[in-house]
């Protein structure tokens, strides 16, 4: 016998942890080593402001995305369409009627910013400045605003 249970002789056992044998045998060959790894860790921001943007040129709010995320412009990014936004603010509890959501862009672009430990006040200003330099120059279409027009309250959520 080579030690290992045979699972067609044996009567299944109840066992607590993990079972290498099965583990490796039922991988077969899809098992690999893991030889570089990124982990962020961060602090939960202090301050934080959300935008939203009503968006009706999926192209234009992706090029607009293109030019400010490299910038580390923003701490949380959604573009969801308004199916997406309705199923999750029924989820939180607002109330969004039939007619409200017949009011919905097609997709709706969630930008959050936020200031961490150090110096919150002057990283929010940092950010806001760029957006507004960007948005300006570069995509006047693009209106971000502290809440989307129609659904007052949404930001506070």
């Amino acid at each position: 016998m080579n030690g290992f249970p045979d699972s067609h002789r044996e009567a299944p056992t109840i066992r607590t942890g993990l079972d290498f044998y099965r583990f490796f045998q039922l991988a077969q060959g899809t098992m690999g080593i893991v030889t570089w790894m990124s982990l962020k860790i961060e602090t939960i921001p202090t301050i934080d402001k959300i935008f939203f943007a009503p968006v009706y040129d999926l192209e234009y709010a992706i090029n607009f995305l293109y030019r400010i995320l490299p910038r580390r412009i923003g701490q949380e990014c959604l573009l969801l369409n308004s199916s997406d936004l309705a199923a999750i603010a029924a989820d939180t509890m607002l109330m969004i009627t039939t007619n409200s959501r017949a009011k919905l862009p097609p997709w709706i672009l969630i930008l959050t910013i936020g200031g961490l430990v150090r110096r919150p006040e002057e990283k929010i200003a940092y950010e806001q400045n760029f957006l507004k330099e960007v948005l300006k120059n570069e995509f006047p279409k693009m209106g971000l605003t502290d809440n989307l027009p129609g659904f007052q309250g949404l930001a506070g959520r």
